[in-house]
């Protein structure tokens, strides 16, 4: 397994991760159509080919996570919401290779972009339901803050609020 930076050519693996993670992920939370609209909003091709790269302290850039073959397997991505604050917008690992490492990995590495970048703290929204990510990012030191409406509109609908978790971030190892 590696987790890497994403390039050029991992954008269709990203689409196809994303969205499939997002159709079994949120499967009864949220409706289908709004599954449907979230995926043609976000996981689009061209939607992720133009935010591949970083684009300053926002965005960090796409990583991803790949097994023995090279075979994109998790996507993920965050950037600085502070001077000292950190965020993980997002991280999905293709469904059928769950707890194998590949979400802990591309977290490794944000956060060790974070870090870099003077973070103290990481934060983290999850869908309030979302049964697969909240155990996984509890089990790695993030707390529940609180529960705000979505920023985008998404799930206003089903009325599917947000849980904005946070952990600190103890100083840097290995440099």
């Amino acid at each position: 397994m590696s987790v890497r930076p994403a390039t050029v050519r991992d954008v269709p693996a990203i689409s196809r991760i994303c969205s499939d993670a997002w159709r079994a992920t949120y499967q009864g939370i949220y409706l289908p159509a709004t599954i449907e609209n979230v995926i043609a909003r976000y996981y689009d091709v061209d939607y992720i080919a133009a935010r591949i790269r970083p684009q300053g302290r926002g965005w960090l850039g796409w990583l991803v996570a790949t097994d023995e073959h090279a075979t994109v397997r998790a996507a993920g991505g965050g950037g600085m919401i502070g001077r000292q604050a950190g965020e993980l917008y997002i991280l999905y690992v293709e469904p059928g290779h769950l707890n194998q490492g590949y979400g802990s990995e591309i977290l490794a590495l944000l956060t060790e972009h974070q870090q870099e970048l003077g973070a103290t703290e990481q934060w983290v929204s999850v869908a309030k339901g979302n049964d697969l990510g909240l155990p996984f990012y509890r089990s790695r030191g993030f707390t529940f803050v609180e529960e705000v409406k979505p920023w985008d509109g998404t799930g206003s609908v089903e009325g599917v609020n947000f849980l904005r978790l946070m952990r600190q971030l103890g100083p840097r190892r290995g440099f």
